[in-house]
C-alpha cells in the first residue's frame, strides 16, 4: 500500500517482466482484520503534515470515514487501535527509507 510500484518501462529496462514482480510483496490479510485494513486504505491520502514532515493521520477523517461507512460505535474502538498500529508502522518505514 506505502510502496512503489515498478514501471513496464524500468522492468523492460533490465530486462526483466511483470511476473519477475510483485509476488514477495503480496501480504495475506485475515478476515478479522480486513475491516480496519480496508478502512486504512479508505484513509490513506489523511496525512497531517508539519514542517517536520508528516507525523500522522487525521483522526476527524477517520471518524468521518467510519461515519459514512456506518461502523457502530462498539466496534470503533477496536478498528482505531488497529489503525493506530498501522499508523505508527508505516510512520517508522518513512523515518527509516529518510535516514537510510
Amino acid at each position: 500500500m506505502y510502496t512503489e510500484t515498478t514501471s513496464k518501462a524500468e522492468m523492460d529496462a533490465f530486462g526483466f517482466g511483470e511476473d519477475d514482480y510483485g509476488e514477495e510483496d503480496v501480504v495475506g490479510v485475515w478476515p478479522c482484520n480486513w475491516q480496519a485494513v480496508q478502512l486504512f486504505g479508505a484513509v490513506s491520502t489523511q496525512w497531517r503534515v508539519g514542517f517536520g514532515g508528516v507525523y500522522g493521520l487525521d483522526y476527524q477523517a477517520l471518524a468521518a470515514v467510519m461515519d459514512m461507512r456506518g461502523i457502530k460505535r462498539k466496534r470503533r474502538g477496536v478498528l482505531f487501535d488497529d489503525i493506530q498500529i498501522m499508523e505508527a508502522e508505516v510512520l517508522a518505514m518513512w523515518r527509516e527509507k529518510e535516514n537510510g
